[in-house]
This record gives C-alpha cells, structure tokens and sequence, in this order.
C-alpha cells in the first residue's frame, strides 16, 4: 500500500501518494521524524474522446469538471455539498462507521445520493479522487465511505486544486510515503518479512510465526509465538485470505466470503524524452477497465511514467498489460 521507489535519485510512490490537510494525524508524525513534503503542482485532464483533429484532447480541470453545465450552477452545487458534509459532519466522523445503519441514506451509491441532494452535476468531479484513485465507481462506493474521505478540508483542496489556485496542496512526501512509514517504524517494534502461521483470539491474543533473520551471510529461521492485548487486521479482509491464518467464526465467514475485491492496479514505463505539460493527467470521462485512469510523471528531468488504472477481479488484465509492449506515438 506504501511502496517507494528510487529512480535517478528521485523516489516515486507506486502506491499511497497524496497528502491533504485532513491527514493531520499523519502530518503530525512526519513532522515528529522529519519526513518533509513538497507540492506537486497543476493538474491536467485528457480526453479520449475529443483525440480527433480540431478537438482539443487536454483541457484543465475546472474545464473538464464543468462541461455540461455552468459555472453558475457547479459552484452553487460546491456550496450545497459543503453545507450536507458539514451537517453530517457528526455522524461521519465517528470512528468506524459505527451507527451508520441509524442512516439508510448514507448505505446508498454515492452516486444516487448525489442525484437525491440535486448535486449530479459534481460527479465528474468526485470521480477524480474516488474513481481513478481506486476506490470505486460512484454507483458502487457506499456514500458514508465517500464522504468520510472526503472530509471538508480533502474537498477544499480538491476544489482549489482543480481551479489551479495554487493552494499549496495537495502534498507528496519527499521520499516517498514508504520511507516516511520506515522513519516512524524505527521507534517502534516492528519486525518485516514475518509468516504468520496462524493466530488464535481470546482473552489474549497468540500469534503464532516464523521469522527469518540474517546474521552476516547465515539465515537464522525461529517459530515463536507471541501474546497481544489487541488485534488489527492491516490485510485483504476476504476469505481466501483471512482463512489461511484467522480461527473465523461461522458469522465471519459468511461476512468476509461476500467481500469482493476490484484490483487496482499501477505500472511504471521509461519512456525518453517525454515531458508532460503538468506533473499528473487524469482521463475524463474515466477509460475503460485496463485502461489508464491516471498518468503520472512527478519530475519533468525524470522518465519514468506511472500509469493507474482499476483491473478486472481475476487480474487478466494486469497480466496482459505486462506482456505486452508499450509503445508511443
């Protein structure tokens, strides 16, 4: 989920990436180790469909945002959802989604909770954190998921980065949001590269694992079994998975057998001798499946292109994306 790489003396993320104001737990803590940030910069949008001769295929945000409609009315909208967010802001911000069956309402797609509030007009807009960052079409995301992301401060950075109000945000880890994580794991007890055998829950919690560990050029293998006051699953929540190492109970498995996941997937290019006009393109109207959702090249003196799109269930696509050649033109 937080994976960073180096390219030329410069880190790229291949997974988490931005940063908004709202992420004021993790700024703190990259304050605390002195991870710094940078901004990014502008934005552009291209257009599949508007690639023929006379038609201009990149336009800005704000452009691609309000095709459709008129100013007018896109901002009147950005001022209603403001003040619905505002007014769940109680019930969204509990932890978890505690509660939230109390709100039938909030269970819906986003996208007709959007119809219902007279706000559809702002969907090409919310697809560009939501749909092409992998969280979800908006017919599918449940609205309380989409609205606890985006809070008041990820909406206000969203609209005055898609008006190119050079706002200072969003905000990109220096090194990448990998090596911002290491800093903080080097005060903790953290141990990588474990195989959790199986973990039994109780009054306490016994994990059972082995571990490797290196010593000069010897690998040193141990099983060892460890007692915890609370468990945090950080991991796919299906059944396939949570089968292999978790005593579920009946309840559990019929839960987590329903959960179904919709691969998303990132893969990097060197291409030479590109240099994009801005640092990120988001495809609107969002791409087919496969296709890229989102282009990144993070440094114009840097050739490596970062292509995001969401993959079919079985990851047929990804494995026929890595087969094949990219070309360009």
């Amino acid at each position: 989920m937080c994976c960073s790489i180096t390219y030329n003396s410069r880190s790229f993320d291949l997974g988490a990436n931005y940063l908004t104001p709202a992420y004021k737990q993790v700024l703190k803590m990259a304050e605390e180790v002195g991870a710094t940030l940078y901004t990014e910069g502008l934005g552009q949008v291209y257009n599949p469909f508007k690639s023929q001769p006379g038609q201009p295929a990149y336009t800005s945000i704000i452009n691609a945002v309000t095709e459709g409609t008129d100013l007018a009315t896109f901002l009147a909208a950005v001022g209603r959802f403001w003040w619905e967010r505002l007014w769940l802001e109680a019930i969204i911000s509990v932890p978890g989604f505690a509660g939230i069956s109390q709100h039938p309402e909030l269970t819906q797609p986003f996208s007709q909770w959007l119809a219902q509030k007279d706000l559809s007009c702002l969907k090409t807009l919310f697809e560009i954190p939501i749909t092409t960052m992998g969280y979800g079409y908006l017919n599918e995301i449940p609205t309380a998921y989409a609205l606890k992301y985006m809070t008041l401060e990820t909406f206000w950075t969203l609209i005055t980065y898609g008006a190119d109000l050079r706002c200072g945000w969003p905000k990109r880890f220096t090194d990448g949001f990998q090596r911002f994580w290491e800093l903080v794991a080097w005060g903790l007890n953290v141990r990588l590269n474990i195989d959790i055998k199986e973990i039994k829950r109780g009054a306490i919690t016994r994990v059972w694992l082995t571990e490797q560990e290196q010593i000069l050029n010897n690998i040193d293998t141990r099983e060892e079994i460890l007692e915890f006051d609370y468990l945090i699953l950080a991991c796919p929540l299906t059944l396939d998975v949570l089968n292999t190492f978790l005593d579920l109970s009946p309840a559990e498995k019929d839960l987590f057998e329903q959960i179904i996941l919709n691969p998303y997937g990132l893969i990097t290019y060197l291409i030479p001798d590109l240099q994009m006009p801005t640092p990120v393109t988001n495809v609107i109207p969002v791409n087919a499946v496969g296709n890229p959702w989102f282009i990144a090249q993070q440094f114009a003196d840097n050739d490596l292109i970062a292509f995001y799109t969401r993959l079919d269930s079985e990851g047929k696509l990804l494995k026929k994306m890595f087969s094949s050649k990219f070309k360009t033109q």
